[in-house]
């Protein structure tokens, strides 16, 4: 819960701020290349009725990533976050850095765009899971008003496995999996265009499918029920690893329905 409230209240001031650097686009988050997107049609009853397109995609859980390996190698805040627009800013007015773990939250303030030694200790001690919060206030010249503004923005990256989990299986890939295992409640669910549901679930050390949480219901407790049991059988993956070639945890997220990624 400390976790959780930390990143929101950042979040939030961030959220008011009159101009932030970050790229919009970026914020999105990305299907992984290891897994499948595939659309599966279902015909209807009557013949002249457009096909329905029921669309799986597999993705990170985690808006924007970084592994250990480039963390603990980072000297400015250019080497993890892309395209920090250093050019922009006039003066740095403040920099914190924290790290975030499920009990406990470590802050380092900093001056400028370069690290300071406390800081790079601080990830190189990070962890998988864990979060990287890197707050800026800064001020920088407005080109029409000649005025100088003060600007803050909030970057929230996530420490992810060096090597992402994968999933193995002789006779399916991913997408023939989710496609062909589907239950009829979940073939048979009426969504909306451009609605979908979202289910979380870990692949743990062993490669096992756990903790299956629907984070975006789909409405209808039997089709929730079916996704959850879909992810529950499905066959083990290759576990993520670490710089350390040890096995880990991964988390990931199921979008299901008529928009994906």
């Amino acid at each position: 819960m400390k976790r959780l409230a930390v990143i929101g209240i950042l979040v939030i001031i961030g959220s008011f701020t009159a101009f932030s650097f970050i790229d919009k686009s970026e914020i999105k988050k990305e299907c992984l290349a290891i897994t499948n997107s595939s659309s599966k049609s279902i015909d209807l009853n009557i013949n002249d009725t457009p096909k329905v397109t029921l669309n799986y995609f597999v993705r990170g859980a985690s808006n924007r990533t970084i592994t250990k390996s480039k963390l603990s190698k980072a000297k400015t805040l250019e080497d993890i976050v892309a395209h920090f627009p250093s050019n922009w800013i006039g003066e740095y007015v403040l920099v914190e850095i924290y790290r975030i773990t499920k009990n406990s939250e470590i802050k380092i303030l900093g001056k400028d765009i370069t690290l300071n030694k406390k800081q790079i200790t601080l990830f190189k001690n990070a962890n998988t899971g864990d979060d990287i919060l890197v707050r800026v206030v800064y001020k920088s010249k407005n080109s029409l008003t000649n005025s100088t503004n003060t600007n803050e923005t909030n970057i929230l990256l996530t420490v992810v496995p060096e090597v992402a989990a994968s999933f193995i299986d002789d006779n399916n890939t991913l997408k023939e999996y989710l496609v062909e295992n589907s239950s009829q409640e979940i073939i048979n669910w009426q969504f909306k265009p451009m609605q979908n549901a979202t289910a979380y679930f870990i692949v743990n050390e062993e490669g096992k499918v756990t903790d299956v949480n629907i984070t975006k219901s789909t409405g209808i407790k039997s089709v929730d029920a079916s996704i959850k049991e879909l992810l529950y059988k499905m066959p083990r993956w290759s576990p993520a690893k670490n710089t350390e070639g040890e096995t880990v945890n991964q988390q990931f997220e199921l979008v299901i329905g008529g928009d994906g990624c």
